[in-house]
């Protein structure tokens, strides 16, 4: 045999016997009016495995028709980042909605109080950023996902229940 059909051979073998990284046991077709988070939370899957599982597609690109995967093995090799826009969908506001918006904090708030409100806003998305982006090899379970809300929820509660702070 020719060293080209020995080496032609030999990989055919190798990746007959190698296991994926990961594998979908589940396949769900979205609906019209299907909402991701919704269908994440149905089938009891984490955020981030659902978007290991599925090629790390942002969750706000999926739409009616796509077949996702919902339950399946993953050999967690890469840390998925998630990130606060990702989770809360907020669409750029209109330049008059800017004016109104602009006009009504001047007229209400003074330069101190704007800041302070920017700052808080601020510290909100970097917390949810910060506890929503795992560092944590282990998988990702409810009860972890529960704990990380309670502490974006302590948070926010802190900065509205503070009478210094302006949010």
């Amino acid at each position: 045999m020719n060293f080209k059909k020995v080496l032609l051979i030999s990989t055919a073998v190798a990746f007959s016997f190698a296991s994926p990284l990961k594998s979908c046991e589940k396949y769900y077709k979205l609906k019209e009016n299907d909402d991701i988070f919704q269908v994440i939370l149905n089938n009891k899957i984490s955020f981030q495995k659902f978007k290991y599982l599925n090629g790390n597609k942002n969750l706000h690109e999926y739409k009616s028709g796509d077949d996702v995967c919902v339950a399946g093995k993953a050999k967690y090799q890469n840390i998925i980042k998630l990130n606060a826009n990702e989770i809360f969908k907020i669409s750029k506001p209109t330049k008059k909605q800017n004016e109104i918006g602009n006009k009504y904090i001047k007229s209400t708030l003074n330069s101190n109080q704007i800041k302070k409100l920017n700052n808080n806003i601020e510290l909100i998305k970097d917390t949810i950023d910060n506890t929503l982006d795992s560092k944590e090899k282990s998988p990702f379970s409810l009860e972890k996902c529960k704990r990380k809300c309670e502490y974006i929820n302590k948070t926010i509660s802190s900065l509205n229940k503070d009478p210094n702070e302006i949010f």
